[in-house]
């Protein structure tokens, strides 16, 4: 038990609280600039006590308290990647105060559309991430959350769409086919199915809803450098994951299996979380951060197997996702899979369109979902939303460069394996 509660006790971070009183003394000379919800809202919390109960190892304490050390050691080792799009701005001397400034804006997005009072619970109750017996990864499942639903409060909105083939109008502007469609308002976990809810319910003005739910894995398989490693591209059957499994062993090779079980299970969890859609107006939005993968760390190639490979993809036949044991009202109410991995600059920035500079971030369409509408995700979600078959996903094997250089005999066997026990 702390002697001293860590409300008493000033927020060290420096470049947070020059922001707040430069923010302070605009406001103060520019009444007109004065935000509904000002900057200060992470101090807010500080000062309140929502912060007390939080581990002293916590990531966001450790950026409150400007922690360099902490996160020089953290990002050697870490899976979250530096990439092109974040790379200029990755001094890691900077980072926790420009960590702390992002996700101010963030937690002003939130607390702005879903209210202070349910925002303070979820940095009580989730943030807090196991309080003093903190666990790293529920923090970034709760961060997942955080990027998500700011994202769509920020930029959910639909966009509009221009009249094809390109037309002008006197003007000289680009004729609009479909206007913009504005986000009225939202609830923050919405009582839809008594004790089950989704993430978060956006509601448009030409009566379209959004309901969105987070799934972030906690993956514990590691796969060393240099170490050769190959993952079927197709679903196998009880007994051809154990032979291949026991086969590449023997070889020296790492043998990933797709991690069906957890797809398995976000899938039938969402369907308990959602509503079942009446019309195309309704859209139930999965959002799986497949960030930390043993393998596959620079792109999304796993959930997209399990989902869209060509042969036996869950969303390519329903029978294939009954044998999986994927549930028909999980098919019928999951509208799309958004699949995404985060890097430095989304973390850094608390800013979700980094991950689409990277091409780190995939739609995909549920066919067999009820009242399935396409264009409005495309436009709430400004990424590409594709069937299964238009992900590509052909190949019977993935695997790294050693693997396909220097065992040639051993992935002819397992080839032929995987021929032999598809599902």
């Amino acid at each position: 038990m702390r002697s001293v509660m860590r409300h008493e006790t000033p927020l060290m971070n420096s470049f947070y609280n020059s922001m707040m009183h430069e923010v302070e003394a605009i406001n103060k000379d520019n009444s007109a600039e004065c935000s509904s919800v000002p900057f200060g809202v992470l101090y807010k919390f500080w000062c309140e006590g929502a912060f007390d109960e939080y581990s002293d190892d916590h990531f966001l304490i450790r950026a409150f308290n400007n922690d360099i050390d902490y996160f020089k050691s953290f990002f050697d080792n870490h899976y979250i990647q530096m990439t092109f799009a974040s790379a200029p701005y990755s001094s890691i001397d900077s980072f926790p105060g420009n960590f702390v400034v992002n996700l101010e804006g963030s937690f002003r997005s939130l607390v702005s559309m879903f209210g202070y009072e349910n925002i303070r619970r979820f940095v009580t109750d989730q943030l807090s991430a196991g309080k003093d017996k903190y666990d790293e990864e529920i923090f970034f499942e709760a961060l997942s959350e955080i990027h998500i639903l700011d994202f769509f409060c920020q930029f959910g909105g639909m966009q509009a769409v221009a009249a094809e083939p390109i037309e002008f109008d006197e003007k000289g502007l680009i004729k609009i086919a479909e206007e913009p469609v504005k986000i009225v308002r939202a609830e923050y976990e919405p009582h839809l199915n008594g004790r089950t809810n989704p993430e978060a319910r956006f509601y448009y003005e030409d009566g379209t809803v959004l309901d969105v739910e987070i799934k972030t894995p906690n993956f514990t398989d590691v796969v060393e450098e240099n170490q050769p490693f190959l993952m079927p591209g197709i679903l196998l059957n009880r007994e051809g994951r154990s032979i291949l499994k026991e086969t590449c062993e023997k070889s020296g090779i790492h043998c990933l299996l797709p991690n069906v079980s957890k797809m398995k299970d976000y899938m039938n969890s969402a369907a308990k979380k959602f509503q079942e859609p009446e019309s195309e107006k309704h859209i139930n939005l999965l959002c799986v951060n497949w960030t930390g993968a043993a393998v596959d760390k620079d792109n999304i190639n796993e959930p997209l197997i399990i989902l869209s490979n060509i042969t036996n993809g869950i969303l390519t036949n329903s029978g294939i996702a009954e044998k999986c044991e994927i549930s028909n009202k999980a098919l019928n109410r999951v509208s799309a899979v958004l699949l995404y991995k985060m890097e430095l600059g989304a973390l850094l920035f608390s800013d979700f369109r980094f991950i689409f500079a990277n091409g780190k971030a995939k739609v995909l369409l549920n066919r067999f979902s009820k009242c399935l509408n396409p264009n409005a995700l495309h436009r709430i979600t400004k990424l590409s939303c594709i069937y299964p078959e238009e992900s590509r996903m052909v190949s019977a094997l993935y695997m790294n460069e050693i693997c396909s250089r220097d065992y040639l005999e051993e992935i002819s066997i397992a080839e032929n394996i995987i021929k032999e026990h598809i599902l």
